[in-house]
């Protein structure tokens, strides 16, 4: 589903880029002037280095982080030990990016913009339930 991304990047003057980092970890890098957002994340590196794209990327990643009551949960959900002192670095880290994504975009682009892939993610479960149905009836 498309979203405001590439209107939002536009709009905001601002750039995006990739970072590798090590085991599974990468940062999604956003910046305008002398602000700058570092998101670290986890699983695959995105192969597309379109900002439009990186900016959903980075979106999806913090409508999970906000869904978290805490680190604990946090940690859980991402099963790392919460006793690991990079735990909490790392938890800290994404909370401060998405300060700095905020201060980049500004929090009604940034509402607008969790809100469209609340909406396209409940489609696509839609979508993928109503084709397992049929699939089962067949």
């Amino acid at each position: 589903m498309p979203t405001s991304a590439p209107t939002v990047i536009a709009r905001s003057g601002m750039s995006a880029t990739i970072q590798s980092g090590g085991l599974g970890l990468f940062q999604l890098v956003f910046r305008r002037a002398t602000v700058k957002a570092e998101l670290p994340c986890r699983g695959h590196q995105p192969v597309d280095d379109d900002p439009a794209r990186l900016l959903e990327k980075a979106v999806v990643e913090l409508a999970f982080f906000d869904e978290c009551d805490d680190v604990l949960e946090w940690a859980d959900e991402l099963d790392l030990d919460v006793a690991n002192p990079e735990t909490l670095a790392e938890f800290k880290a994404v909370d401060e990016a998405r300060s700095n994504l905020i201060a980049l975009i500004g929090q009604q682009r940034y509402d607008g913009l969790q809100t469209e892939i609340a909406i396209g993610q409940a489609i696509s479960a839609a979508a993928f339930g109503y084709a397992s149905s049929q699939d089962e009836q067949t």
